[in-house]
C-alpha cells in the first residue's frame, strides 16, 4: 500500500492529537487550525483552560498554565463516534495538584470538529461544580499553609 496517498480519517487527526497528548502535547501543534476556539464549561478565572479560547497559540499557552498547576497523572482518551467531520471522545483523567499534592478524578467529554484534516473547534464538557470546588479546596489548603 502506497501511503503517500493516505488520507486521515477525522477520527485518525483525534487519535493523534490524543495519543501525544499526555507526554508530547507540542507533537499535536500541527493538528490544530490556527484559528481554533476551544471552549470548556467551566469558568476560566477557576481553572486554566476553562471558558473560551481563540488561536492555537493561545491555546498551548492555557494547555502549558493547565500543567503548571496539574500533574497529569492518568489519561485514558476512549472515541466512541464519529460522523462526517465531528469526532466525539471521553477521557478519564487523574490529575494531582502539584501545589497541594491533591488528587482529583474526572471525565470529560469532548467534541472535536475536523476539517481539511485539522482540528478548528473543541468543545469539552466536565463536571464544572465539582472541578471549580475542587480549585476552591485547594486554593484555601494554600492559604491556610
Amino acid at each position: 500500500m502506497d501511503s503517500s496517498n493516505w488520507k486521515p480519517t477525522p477520527t485518525d487527526i483525534v487519535i493523534m492529537q490524543q495519543t501525544c497528548w499526555l507526554d508530547e502535547p507540542l507533537r499535536a501543534y500541527e493538528l490544530f487550525a490556527p484559528d481554533i476556539v476551544t471552549t470548556m464549561n467551566v469558568d476560566g478565572a477557576a481553572i486554566p483552560m476553562g471558558g473560551t479560547i481563540s488561536g492555537r497559540d493561545e491555546f498551548f499557552a492555557q494547555l502549558g498554565r493547565f500543567r503548571d498547576v496539574f500533574a497529569i497523572l492518568d489519561y485514558k482518551p476512549r472515541i466512541y463516534s464519529a460522523e462526517h467531520d465531528t469526532v466525539r471522545s471521553r477521557v478519564d483523567m487523574l490529575l494531582r495538584h502539584r501545589k497541594s499534592g491533591e488528587v482529583v478524578m474526572f471525565k470529560k467529554r469532548t467534541v472535536y470538529i475536523i476539517r481539511e484534516n485539522i482540528m478548528v473547534r473543541i468543545d469539552e464538557y466536565v463536571d464544572h461544580a465539582m472541578l471549580e470546588t475542587f480549585m476552591r479546596m485547594v486554593s484555601s489548603l494554600e492559604a491556610g499553609a
